[in-house]
């Protein structure tokens, strides 16, 4: 009886052993030990992530690769996109690379002389065309309460004269 029992266990093990078809496919986690660590994992599910994303600004993925070049604390998850992600990969990998990036990529960042000009031309102005703005809304908040306390109701209001005459009033 016995050594029926330890045939029967033989054959359980050749028909195991024996192929017959293909292995299915177990549903739910993965198994813990194969062969793959979870960092492994997580990355996987990040670049899957990033690739459905929306296009992005190339200025916006350079500035973000720039000020990410010397942190050695970026993740693929941090990256504005996959292709911010690569570059910077890229950017990293050697010192030529580096070199590259910034005389063919950073000098895109750096404004036009059309837009430094335009700057200038504002950072001149010094407020003057506000100063006297403030002088001519003054001018008429003041017309409007002299003109309200002279009306027969007592309530403010702004009389043609006294918008009219703007800081002078």
């Amino acid at each position: 009886m016995v050594e029926s029992g330890v045939k029967w266990m033989n054959d359980k093990a050749e028909q195991a052993g024996s192929p017959s078809g293909p292995p299915k496919k177990q549903r739910g986690r993965p198994p813990i030990h194969d062969g793959v660590t979870n960092a492994t994992r997580y990355v996987r599910r990040e670049r899957g992530r990033m690739e459905g994303m929306r296009p992005v600004n190339i200025r916006k993925v350079i500035l973000w690769v720039f000020n990410s070049l010397d942190s050695e604390l970026v993740f693929a998850r941090d990256a504005p996109c996959a292709g911010a992600w690569s570059m910077l990969q890229w950017a990293k990998k050697d010192a030529d690379s580096r070199d590259l990036f910034f005389k063919n990529y950073v000098v895109k960042l750096l404004p036009s002389r059309a837009q430094m000009e335009t700057e200038e031309a504002q950072a001149d102005d010094d407020g003057k065309h506000l100063a006297e703005t403030i002088k001519r809304l003054l001018g008429i908040a003041d017309a409007a309460q002299r003109a309200g306390a002279q009306g027969d109701a007592g309530e403010p209001g702004i009389s043609a004269e006294g918008a009219g005459r703007g800081a002078e009033g």
